[in-house]
């Protein structure tokens, strides 16, 4: 049975949410610069620029995603769904809510791609190890 979380647990992972979309952005970054060889492979390959870019957010999601899932599987044994919810909701109000003050609310969804994706990258990564550790 899960256990729940205390409010000083909470308050760290909501914390920790928002320092790790600050860590997640510089890394986004960093990708951004080095994952030149990758999209020229997929060019290469024959793949077209929407498809090898495609590819590469999609690799970065997953990796970022599993980067920052281990540490709560590791902490977070018996309540890994709550902290991941609590840990999620800070990563994406770090992201959502200066979005709705600078534009349009209706295209939070088309403007912040890379966040969803890295969103139901993490979401699956925390559904793996749930269902593994039940297993």
């Amino acid at each position: 049975m899960a256990r729940v979380l205390t409010l000083k647990q909470s308050l760290l992972l909501v914390v920790g949410g928002v320092v790790a979309a600050e860590l997640w952005v510089t890394l986004f970054g960093i990708w951004a610069v080095f994952d030149t060889p990758l999209l020229k492979f997929g060019l290469g390959v024959g793949l077209s620029v929407v498809a090898a870019a495609f590819i590469s957010m999609s690799l970065f999601a997953l990796v970022s995603a599993i980067m920052f899932t281990l540490p709560l599987s590791l902490f977070f044994r018996r309540s890994l769904v709550a902290a991941a919810a609590v840990f999620i909701s800070g990563f994406l109000a770090t992201f959502v809510i200066p979005a709705l003050f600078e534009s349009e609310p209706f295209s939070l969804l088309s403007s912040l791609s890379n966040v969803w994706f890295f969103f139901l990258s993490f979401g699956l990564c925390v559904a793996l190890v749930r269902i593994f550790r039940h297993a």
